[in-house]
């Protein structure tokens, strides 16, 4: 199914708030052990600081991709205790 505009050329982007993730040169975790490089760990890139103690509610929806079909990913958490 052709879903862009060059020919089926382009693969399909899977998407966290409407933002394509970018993998980082230095992992995320590496880079706060060490601290380094940690100034663009900010919300407009797509991380966010969560406080100890807390409960925090994730609402994850799939969209449509542009074949028109609502596609499933798998996740993953890091953390010591948390509900899915």
């Amino acid at each position: 199914n052709n879903c862009d505009s060059a020919n089926n050329t382009r693969n399909h982007r899977w998407l966290l708030g409407r933002r394509t993730f970018h993998m980082p040169t230095t992992p995320v975790l590496a880079k706060m052990y060490f601290d380094i490089g940690t100034a663009d760990l900010i919300e407009s890139n797509g991380y966010y600081e969560v406080q100890l103690g807390q409960v925090y509610d994730m609402v994850i929806q799939n969209y449509p991709a542009c074949n028109g079909v609502c596609e499933t990913h798998s996740w993953h958490l890091h953390g010591m205790n948390f509900w899915v």
